[in-house]
């Protein structure tokens, strides 16, 4: 890493991973709750569904198993 990539980081900020130069962006939890659930095919609902069936499923397979 040369040094202008050293210069700026902040002080105390890891380098990244991915070696780009650039500066993480820090985000509050305000500012990150931005996303949504984008289900915009019959595919990706019936996944999304059978995903939440089979959790409540194991939660109740579970319940009842102690």
């Amino acid at each position: 890493m040369d040094d202008s990539a050293r210069e700026e980081r902040q002080p105390g900020t890891p380098p990244r991973p991915d070696g780009a130069s650039k500066p993480r962006t820090v985000l509050s939890g305000r500012e990150a709750r931005q996303g949504d659930i984008i289900l915009d095919t019959p595919a990706k609902r019936a996944w999304f569904i059978g995903v939440l069936a089979a959790c409540v499923v194991l939660l109740l397979v579970l319940a009842l198993a102690r």
